[in-house]
């Protein structure tokens, strides 16, 4: 071989030699390691605070303490107060618009300071005997809770409920009693002085301000002079249609009354896929509003049924069912563009429901409601007290000392509570729990004594146990015995009168004997409205010149509801609906079959329809058309 050619052949192999060393040595190398995927971030809870489990797609989240009990019992009370004030009405011609839960608010708080068979009766009639007190209040908070987050004006929906105690002044109202309606229903609390007119445009105020002007008052004007309590639920609901009725489709169409009247009315028309069902010829729509939670459900009877009829077979049972077989179904919908407005007692009502008992001054036991009753006392044992063992002797002006054992000498324009004796001049003063009031008491209010002896002129006196001396222009109630001549006075719940009375209102007494002209005496019960008024009555004798023994019994305080009145409102058109409502307690001294493929649904006869709150399950507001006239 050739010189060149063999150093050619030995550089080819040097170069194939050191290929194969390099693709060795290569081979040999370890991989690096692949850099782990970056962890996903930690979980940062607050301490103690529990993780919450995912929400799976549909699932309902039940309301923390608005449970199924609630639900229920307040759809029951709805219905049966609903159909109890059909009953009442002439409804061939009577259109009803009511809020239940407004109504049912006010008496849970009234509940609240109601005792004994008294409570229980009310339990009843708000179908909530088998649930505990606190559980009830706790309920109701959370709802009111979640009902608040529609509570924003200027949205699609707009929902706000309010309540609110306005008390005369110089009631001592218990402290607990106070409390729970603070702390479960927000209760806004108020002294006024009911003999002036500012007190009655101050109660109207708060409801004007509630349902922003769609309720005008809520309360008697002038207040009347029994009264000592109003308690009062205002609601407010302003809600736009999902998907608004068109304006240009509204046409005027006869509303043919179950009288056979017929009406032009401006009906709405849309067709849409509605929720809808059937049941035996009676239809159920629902018409959501922005929210959709909130809606409004149309019931309209099967042809050959009065509404009447209907509404009595009603109940909360068949109403849950209708709205669990709800389902999507096109179709041609016309409704009429209607308002209601409704004032309406509910004491004849509610008392058929089963609470007679608390309007009845010789019966109902409110003593829980009333500070300086054995009820308040034993509750009150182990907290925080006002007990000055002496307080306010010599002149005392414009002052409220709570709990003190003694107030001695003049007292002028006080209020003076828990006191266990009250000696010498007391003018324009409020004295309640003293054990003794004696000496000259002139336009005074005395309640809860035992004893006050000497002239009383123009005097409040309650749960006094005796009065003597001459007493003109008195207020007198609970007394055991009122001795001396008596003028122009109110007495109520007294054990016995004695001496001559004038010009006197006397309310639930059993006998009035001896000299009585120009008398009032009524044995009154009444509740009206979301407002309790309440007045002192229920005494049980009226003599002359007799006195009865100091006998130590159950509390008879003569506080009872004289009337619950509603108020409401309803205004619906094709961009949506507006509803207030007011409930007024006052306390004185003595609220299917298989769907079709499509449906035509002509609302142009009488109808039932309420407004629901679908995550609640709760009724806001409930209502009827027996007849309509031109908008």
């Amino acid at each position: 071989m050739p010189m060149e050619q063999k150093s050619a052949y030995r550089i080819a192999c040097t170069m194939l030699i050191l290929l194969v060393l390099l693709v060795g040595c290569t081979s040999k190398t370890d991989p690096e390691p692949a850099k782990p995927p970056d962890p996903e971030p930690p979980v940062v809870t607050e301490p103690n605070e529990p993780v919450e489990p995912p929400v799976e797609p549909g699932e309902e989240i039940e309301p923390a303490g608005w449970d199924e009990p609630l639900s229920k019992a307040q759809l029951s009370f709805s219905f049966n107060l609903y159909k109890e004030l059909v009953k009442q009405e002439e409804m061939t011609t009577t259109n009803l618009f009511i809020s239940p839960l407004s109504i049912a608010s006010s008496l849970l708080m009234t509940y609240n300071g109601a005792s004994d068979t008294t409570q229980q009766a009310m339990a009843k009639t708000l179908q909530v005997g088998a649930i505990d007190v606190e559980q009830i209040n706790e309920g109701y908070r959370s709802l009111l809770e979640q009902l608040s987050t529609y509570e924003q004006a200027g949205a699609e929906v707009e929902l706000a409920l309010a309540n609110g105690l306005f008390a005369k002044q110089g009631t001592e109202l218990s402290a607990d009693f106070l409390q729970i309606n603070d702390d479960y229903y927000g209760a806004h609390t108020a002294q006024l002085d009911f003999s002036s007119p500012e007190a009655t445009e101050a109660i109207h105020n708060w409801v004007r301000q509630h349902t922003q002007g769609t309720i005008a008052s809520n309360a008697d004007s002038p207040l009347p002079d029994s009264a000592i309590l109003y308690m009062i639920n205002a609601a407010y609901f302003n809600g736009s249609w999902a998907t608004a009725f068109d304006k240009q489709r509204t046409q005027d169409k006869l509303f043919i009354s179950d009288n056979g009247m017929q009406t032009e009315v401006p009906m709405m028309a849309r067709e849409a896929e509605f929720e809808y069902m059937e049941d035996n010829g009676v239809q159920v729509i629902r018409l959501p509003y922005g929210d959709e939670d909130l809606g409004m459900i149309v019931v309209l009877p099967a042809p050959d049924q009065h509404l009447e009829d209907f509404i009595a077979a009603l109940d909360a049972g068949k109403w849950s069912s209708w709205l669990g077989k709800l389902a999507p179904v096109p179709g041609q919908l016309e409704f009429p563009r209607f308002q209601i407005a409704y004032d309406q007692s509910m004491r004849e009502t509610l008392s058929a429901l089963g609470i007679a008992e608390a309007f009845d001054p010789e019966q109902a036991n409110f003593e829980p409601m009333i500070a300086g009753s054995e009820s308040e006392e034993m509750n009150s044992e182990d907290s925080d007290t006002t007990d000055n063992s002496q307080a306010g002797s010599s002149n005392t002006e414009a002052s409220s000392p709570t709990g003190s054992n003694t107030i001695s000498r003049n007292a002028e324009g006080n209020h003076i509570s828990g006191s266990k004796d009250v000696r010498r001049n007391a003018e324009d003063s409020h004295m309640s729990d003293s054990k003794s009031a004696s000496g000259s008491a002139e336009d005074d209010h005395i309640s809860d004594s035992k004893s006050v002896s000497g002239n009383a002129e123009d005097d409040h006196i309650s749960d006094s146990k005796s009065v003597s001396g001459s007493a003109e222009d008195d207020h007198i109630s609970d007394s055991k015995s009122v001795s001396g001549n008596v003028k122009d006075s109110s007495m109520s719940g007294s054990k016995t009168v004695s001496g001559n009375v004038k010009d006197s209102s006397m309310s639930g007494s059993k006998t009035v004997s001896g000299n009585a002209e120009d008398d009032h005496i009524s044995d009154s019960k009444s509740v009206s409205g979301s407002v309790v008024d309440g007045n002192t009555n229920g005494g049980k004798d009226v003599k002359t010149d007799e006195a009865l023994e100091d006998n130590p019994q159950d509390f008879q305080g003569g506080i009872a509801l004289h009337d619950i009145r509603h108020k409401s409102f309803i205004d619906v058109q094709e961009t949506g609906t507006e509803a207030a409502a007011g409930t007024s307690v006052q306390i004185v001294d003595a609220s299917a079959q298989e769907l079709p493929d499509d449906f035509t649904m002509y609302v142009n006869r009488p109808f039932f329809f309420a407004i629901e709150d679908r995550s609640t399950n709760t009724l806001l507001f409930m209502g009827s058309v027996s007849q309509l006239g031109k908008q």
